[in-house]
């Protein structure tokens, strides 16, 4: 949904804001999902993504499917509708309760469609790009770990490139799972932990931790990597008096991974995760 061609986006790089649409599917709990991306700019151009296609509504909520098509359809339309007419992002209410805005970021945009194909597999793992999207040659933030981690593998070695995002059917799971990096012996998916996104870090890290668990429980699968790792990238200087939080976080996810038979292992930039999945791919 846009104001505007989003051709006229794409001409040079400006300011612009993103935020996650976040629904709370059992209003109190404070479990929070993200449902859809917002991205604008100062010149009123703006852009909303929805994170759920039906397929994976239909497969994640079931009988309450149909309310969260029409949660995510009410809720982007009415962001949409204040946004058109100059409301602030920051200023819009949302619609219907257990509706959230997140966490309102800016950064240097290329265009507002590139910058929530970027934004979305960030605010929630349950987005599917659809097939057939044209790539654009402009990165308008900072890559993902994920991205700058594989980029600096398939340097190395790129033959590795199967082994990258591999998604995979699981048990009875009708949506497939998606790890970092697999093979028939080492898995391993990337989080990574900021002291400014941590609660959100921190639910992509579970989720993650839950997903590598999956291979030891899977009844069908062919194969069960012997080594399941957490890949944690802290986003944070040593010397930071913000490591603490950092610190104690990390110490939660060990604690939850030991008892699913997963490592965690902590690195502070891209190049250093890089390094040990080059040599556990390499030792294998």
């Amino acid at each position: 949904m846009s104001n505007r061609d989003p051709e006229v986006l794409s001409a040079g790089s400006s300011r612009a804001l993103w935020a996650p649409i976040l629904l709370e599917p059992i209003i109190g709990s404070g479990e929070r999902i993200a449902v859809a991306v917002v991205g604008c700019n100062a010149a009123g151009d703006h852009e909303l993504l929805p994170l759920i296609n039906p397929k994976t509504a239909s497969a994640c909520f079931q009988e309450q499917a149909n309310y969260v098509k029409d949660v995510i359809t009410l809720t982007t339309e009415s962001l949409s509708s204040a946004l058109h007419s100059g409301e602030a992002l920051q200023g819009w209410e949302p619609p219907l309760e257990g509706v959230f805005l997140g966490e309102v970021q800016e950064v240097e945009a290329s265009s507002l469609p590139e910058l929530l194909h970027l934004a979305a597999p960030l605010s929630s793992f349950l987005y599917r790009e659809p097939s057939g999207r044209s790539q654009h040659s402009n990165r308008p933030v900072k890559a993902a770990w994920g991205q700058q981690v594989q980029e600096r593998v398939l340097e190395v070695n790129s033959r590795f490139s199967q082994h990258f995002n591999v998604s995979v059917h699981l048990g009875n799971h009708d949506e497939p799972v998606k790890f970092s990096f697999l093979s028939t012996t080492f898995a391993a998916n990337i989080a990574t932990l900021a002291p400014n996104r941590l609660k959100k870090g921190m639910e992509d890290a579970r989720a993650k931790l839950w997903t590598l668990s999956l291979l030891a429980d899977a009844p069908s699968f062919l194969f069960r990597p012997e080594t399941r790792e957490l890949l944690a990238g802290v986003d944070v200087p040593e010397d930071d008096p913000k490591q603490s939080r950092i610190r104690e976080a990390t110490e939660e996810l060990n604690d939850e991974a030991q008892r699913r038979g997963i490592r965690v292992v902590q690195f502070s930039s891209p190049d250093a995760v890089a390094k040990h999945i080059l040599d556990r791919a390499l030792a294998a």
